[in-house]
């Protein structure tokens, strides 16, 4: 799915000896590095050498050694670009591949290795003070978010959108829906539909999110995400259907307000 990975564990002598060799005369600047300066970064991170880096990422690879981990991150999740490898001293995080993480660190210099074809690659390397497992939603947080709260019921069955999100890239329906009949209730919110102002918007699936129950229960609920493509900050209607245990059309439509 992604690229290549290191081979980190094969490779963390070198990295080891780089970050407790990497002293002496650099630069004293420890200050952080600014959303201008990433690109820079990942094209000569040398000449940032001792600047505090503060990011989110995604990881690719990790290896424990003692009580120090060594992880491969992804810094454009987006892109699965801007490659980083991360050494955390005395870890208190477990982390596994394609996690979400925060990191705090300093940069040591350029990290030089090898991926799986053999070719060389060279990274950022950051000795981290703190490294936070976090969320899909707080990996790729909204730039707007409102408030709905809004209930829609059709006899035995409920569903609630308790808010939505903007993000850069996506828009997102945050759902609820109960059944409280007797029997199975087949629930489609991720097949379901935006309308804002005449143009429709099909629901897209995301492996970062919760995903509802197609098949609920009597009795139970279900919650999750749903996502689409970034929209307006604008009015629009989300709608979606379901089915009772004898196949009639159960449908719920949300006029939702975006101040």
């Amino acid at each position: 799915m992604k690229e290549a990975k290191l081979f980190i564990s094969l490779l963390m002598t070198a990295v080891m000896v780089f970050a407790f060799c990497a002293c002496g005369g650099g630069s004293t600047d420890n200050s952080p590095i600014t959303e201008d300066e990433i690109s820079e970064l990942y094209t000569s991170p040398d000449t940032f050498e001792g600047r505090t880096f503060e990011f989110t990422g995604q990881v690719l690879d990790v290896e424990k050694d003692g009580g120090d981990l060594f992880i491969q991150v992804y810094q454009d999740i987006k892109n699965y670009e801007n490659n980083t490898i991360v050494i955390y001293p005395e870890a208190d995080v477990k982390l596994k591949v394609d996690d979400f993480v925060k990191v705090k660190g300093v940069v040591d210099g350029v990290f030089s290795g090898e991926n799986l074809l053999g070719g060389e690659v060279e990274a950022p390397q950051i000795t981290a003070s703190k490294v936070k497992l976090i969320d899909a939603v707080e990996a790729f947080p909204a730039t707007k978010t409102v408030e709905v709260d809004q209930t829609v019921t059709k006899g035995d069955y409920k569903a609630t959108v308790s808010k939505v999100d903007f993000t850069q890239d996506e828009t997102r329906i945050y759902l609820k829906v109960e059944n409280n009949s007797s029997s199975t209730f087949d629930n489609y919110p991720d097949t379901g539909a935006i309308v804002q102002d005449g143009k429709q918007y099909e629901a897209d699936w995301s492996e970062y999110y919760p995903e509802p129950s197609t098949e609920l229960k009597a009795g139970a609920s279900s919650e999750s995400i749903i996502v689409f493509e970034l929209i307006d900050e604008a009015d629009f209607t989300y709608s979606f259907e379901g089915y009772d245990d004898d196949y009639n059309d159960v449908e719920f439509e949300f006029d939702i307000k975006v101040e």
